[in-house]
């Protein structure tokens, strides 16, 4: 497999739907496309746009898996949103057929978030990890033991989670640590430092990462508001080095100006998510870094939220206009077009549609993509689900098929398979959960096994609860 690890897919697979809308051929995707094209142009009638020179991998965003169409009735009988599949065994391709892979054991809250996975390899190796989340379902820790015999576990690796009080969904602190050498040693740790004005309008956001003991921030979001308490302007910066003098410095990135806004609520800490939302931009003016600048309009729908980007770019003479068209779809899927055209001819047309069931499995992800003087080229990811007779996903296989731009050759890898037993009603009471019908397991707070929990001492179960005896 080329970018695949069993465990990597089967992350996506497990726990699909559960992180918010997929990201999308967003404007700043075009931006920089239109970007490339326009200073791989020369101005005269011959336009050299070789893929490589405008900077589009045609494989770059295929990395999710998909099934391609039901098996099984559309509207289950059974709820997604209650029933999950606590145990699924994965399998990988040898070069002949599928073989077993990790069986994972899960345990639920009552809204079917994971609060324990048990992993076991096809080599004896275990995994345990146990989560905990907040009142609005985001992660606040996680942590992880692995063990050789599913009996001794070993620290292995954690993490703590903060949020925005207002934007629930946005982290504003993330600490990660790996056990090395008996001790936790700190891993990718970052803040997000969120300011507001007396208003409550952010004006400011700064990424700013663990280095040397200190969190120094390298990106910075600045939001300036105008009279009537809308923002005119979004800039980001970027920290920069500079190997001749050996420091850092601040570079101007890309930035709006002269924004009209559809509708805002000052709640903006992304420069590109201001298309989708309650930040929609209506029309302004994009500069790059290079002071490049574009004219960009939008037209959204009445009653979605589907919406049309067009960006108008001059340079030397030279007229080049770009699209994005964005269609949601059912189940956090959508479609997304763009299109690049100058000249009297498009440069490069791409295509990109996601979809997925109702159980959250990616039904179908697919890019394809034309480019001027170069041919074409696509990557779809396709999965077959079966379902029993409730509805439910009992059997999910994914491969892949692609093929470079310019290039004839159409490859095929199988990614990975999936089996999905033991259902359970998360809304039911924690004993429930038990589906095994084994006894039940206990685990003190290193994650090591508990057969006989002493009096006074907290354990925690298979199922994730915590029980003081």
């Amino acid at each position: 497999m080329r970018n695949f690890t069993v465990l990597a897919v089967f992350a996506a697979l497990s726990i699909a739907a559960t992180a918010g809308r997929p990201s999308v051929l967003s404007p700043q995707y075009v931006l920089f496309n239109m970007e490339s094209a326009a200073r791989s142009m020369e101005v005269s009638d011959r336009v050299d746009l070789g893929c490589a020179r405008i900077g589009v991998n045609p494989r770059a965003t295929a990395r999710m898996m998909a099934p391609k169409k039901h098996m099984g009735p559309h509207k289950v009988a059974a709820d997604p949103e209650k029933i999950k599949a606590s145990r699924v065994q994965a399998y990988g391709w040898n070069g002949n057929g599928w073989v077993e892979d990790v069986l994972y054991d899960y345990s639920f809250d009552a809204s079917g978030n994971i609060t324990v996975e048990l992993a076991h390899d096809a080599e004896g190796d275990c995994s345990r990890t146990v989560r905990e989340y907040n009142d609005h379902g985001k992660v606040t820790s996680e942590e992880t033991k692995i063990s050789s015999d599913g009996v001794n576990y070993k620290n292995h690796r954690k993490s703590e989670i903060e949020y925005d009080p207002i934007l629930t969904n946005v982290i504003t602190r993330k600490d990660q640590w790996a056990w090395l050498s008996g001790n936790w040693m700190p891993g990718d740790c970052y803040k997000r430092i969120i300011e507001r004005d007396e208003k409550g309008n952010i004006t400011g956001v700064a990424i700013a990462v663990l280095f040397n003991g200190d969190y120094d921030p390298t990106q910075r979001l600045v939001i300036t508001y105008g009279a009537d308490g809308k923002a005119t302007e979004i800039s980001e910066s970027i920290l920069n080095y500079d190997y001749a003098t050996g420091e850092y410095f601040w570079e101007q990135g890309p930035k709006y100006t002269d924004i009209v806004w559809d509708r805002t609520d000052g709640q903006i800490y992304d420069i590109d998510d201001i298309f989708i939302g309650e930040n929609r931009i209506k029309s302004g003016l994009y500069v790059d870094s290079d002071d490049l600048q574009m004219e960009i309009s939008v037209e959204y729908a009445d009653d979605s939220d589907a919406y049309l980007v067009t960006m108008l770019m001059e340079e030397e003479g030279i007229s080049m206009t770009a699209t994005t068209q964005y269609t949601p779809l059912e189940n956090e899927g959508y479609i997304a077009e763009m299109k690049t055209e100058t000249m009297g001819f498009t440069l490069i047309s791409i295509k990109q549609e996601m979809r997925f069931d109702d159980w959250g499995l990616m039904t179908l992800q697919e890019e394809t993509i034309d480019a001027y003087g170069s041919g074409s080229g696509y990557d779809t990811v396709v999965g077959i689900v079966e379902y029993d007779a409730e509805g439910k996903p009992t059997v999910y296989t994914v491969t892949e098929e692609y093929s470079d731009v310019g290039d004839e050759k159409v490859s095929t890898e199988h990614v990975i398979r999936a089996e999905y037993s033991d259902y359970v009603d998360v809304t039911a009471s924690v004993k429930d959960l038990n589906v095994s019908g084994a006894a039940e397991e206990y685990y003190d707070l290193n994650g090591i096994r508990v057969n006989e929990p002493a009096s006074g001492r907290i354990v925690v179960t298979k199922s994730g609860k915590k029980i003081q005896y």
